[in-house]
């Protein structure tokens, strides 16, 4: 099965954060990948507070697969960073993960400032684990959210 394939779908499930700047916290959130069968996945992710109405964080982009286990991704974020990173697509056993690195983190004028970020996106069976690991705010990088997100439709 190819990485459109196996990635292809909404997942949604709860996740939390924390960083030295701000309080820990829980939330919920919704994650696509669409793939439209050209070499690229088109990445969603919305996040609300627990009350399941508040809104808090998104983020649109999309995944590039170059040859091999090759991939990069471009990513927009409405507080005005967008990342651009290089990453790599592997299976082991009945688990296929995509990671990935920033090689440049632009923020507007009025964004906060971000230095460096990490992405892990882990599938097994219909479980997507996401961690995202950044250096912002003067710190450096560091473990920031994870959620755990259940196959909703492929």
């Amino acid at each position: 099965m190819s990485i459109f394939e196996l990635f292809q779908g909404v997942f949604s499930g709860k996740g939390s954060g924390q960083y030295p700047t701000i309080e820990p916290f829980e939330y919920l959130e919704t994650l696509s990948f669409i793939s439209d069968g050209r070499p690229f996945i088109r990445l969603e992710q919305k996040t609300k507070k627990t009350d399941r109405v508040t809104p808090l964080h998104q983020e649109v982009g999309y995944i590039r697969v170059l040859e091999g286990s090759e991939l990069e991704l471009v990513l927009v974020q409405p507080t005005g960073v967008v990342e651009v990173a290089k990453g790599i697509y592997s299976e082991e056993d009945a688990s296929a993960t995509m990671e990935f690195r920033s090689i440049q983190v632009i923020a507007t004028p009025s964004a906060k400032p971000v230095a460096e970020t990490l992405r892990t996106y882990r599938l097994a069976s219909e479980t997507l684990t996401f961690e995202f690991h950044m250096a912002a705010a003067q710190q450096e990088t560091q473990f920031h959210l994870r959620s755990d997100l259940v196959r909703e439709e492929a």
